[in-house]
């Protein structure tokens, strides 16, 4: 994700200063929150950059400080703050494409994302070679970046509905050179097609399904559910009873932690089938609430299960848990 900056896609922003229209650049932001959605989905490595200086311009060659016009140069005050200086409200990725938590920033002073930063060293140390590349502009920081990434022996896929130029025609040429000869510098795909096949990669049905235990019901929270779950999910579960909704499931789920504070769910094995999931588990947990009109007891539990799910669009639509309901009400002493 290259220079997804205000002060590029923006009005008021640099590249508006410079006299360029900013709608031109404008037109990638609903396709790349597709992909970066899909990106997400299915669990990929994704990369924000952010082209931009320190206050006092120390890394700023004079030659690209020479360029623009007087009083609309790099470090000169905008209305997005003072132009391509980083912390300024211009400088930084516009909302709709967001860093999520955890994805890195890599804050760069050049065109090239590879110059003067440890991008490679984050790549090589998720083991990745192959960069799916999105953000403007085509013919300046993408095709920098895709030259600089060839180079160092990455493979690259440029989205062409998911980068832009200030002019057209530089956009379409440059996408040729890079795919010319077979792809002397990488690929050029539409994001489209790159997002039915994520949709369709085994990992990527199964990620929300291991992110729903891990995030959801053991570490409990809360806003996992709304993120994970599909608006009209369909959840059935003879411990909880049905629900319907994120909001259902976690009223649903709260009522069981509740009895059990200490919840945690082990997966054991995890096999997938088109967009259904089937995982056996194992549930763990102590008695300190009262559960189906049993006082708490403080007796350790543990009972084994399996749940089906269906994956659609990175989102859980359907959730029915098997388990051994009848063998955690004996393990509490319930009566049955």
């Amino acid at each position: 994700m290259i220079d997804m900056q205000g002060d590029f896609l923006l009005p008021g922003g640099f590249g508006e200063a410079l006299g360029n229209d900013v709608r031109e650049l404008q037109r990638t932001v609903a396709p790349t929150r597709a992909a970066l959605d899909a990106a997400r989905a299915a669990g990929l490595l994704v990369v924000h950059t952010r082209e931009g200086h320190r206050p006092d311009l120390s890394d700023c060659p004079p030659a690209k400080r020479a360029h623009g016009h007087e009083g609309l140069r790099i470090g000169d005050l905008g209305p997005r703050g003072r132009f391509l200086v980083r912390g300024e409200a211009g400088w930084d990725i516009v909302p709709e494409l967001a860093p999520a938590p955890g994805e890195p920033v890599i804050d760069k002073p050049g065109k090239g994302a590879f110059h003067a930063t440890d991008l490679e060293a984050v790549l090589r140390n998720h083991a990745i070679e192959v960069l799916l590349v999105a953000g403007v502009t085509t013919e300046v920081c993408v095709q920098t970046t895709v030259r600089e990434a060839n180079d160092r022996g990455f493979r690259c896929l440029v989205l062409a509905d998911c980068v832009a130029s200030y002019f057209p025609e530089y956009h379409r040429i440059t996408l040729d050179m890079i795919a010319a000869q077979g792809g002397i510098a990488g690929s050029v795909g539409e994001s489209a097609d790159v997002i039915a096949a994520l949709a369709g990669a085994p990992e990527a049905i199964e990620r929300p399904v291991l992110r729903f235990y891990d995030e959801a019901l053991n570490a409990g929270r809360e806003d996992a559910f709304t993120e994970l779950l599909a608006p009209d999910v369909a959840y059935y579960n003879p411990a909880t009873g049905t629900a319907r909704g994120p909001g259902g499931v976690l009223a649903a789920i709260r009522g069981l932690r509740a009895a059990f504070p200490d919840l945690r769910y082990t997966v054991e094995d995890l096999v997938v089938d088109g967009d259904r999931v089937a995982a056996r588990f194992t549930l763990r947990g102590t008695h300190h609430g009262p559960f189906r009109g049993q006082a708490a007891t403080g007796r350790s539990v543990e009972v084994g299960g399996s749940t089906h799910y269906r994956v659609a669009g990175g989102k859980l639509t359907e959730v029915r848990v098997f388990a051994d309901f009848l063998g955690l009400m004996r393990q509490i002493d319930a009566e049955l």
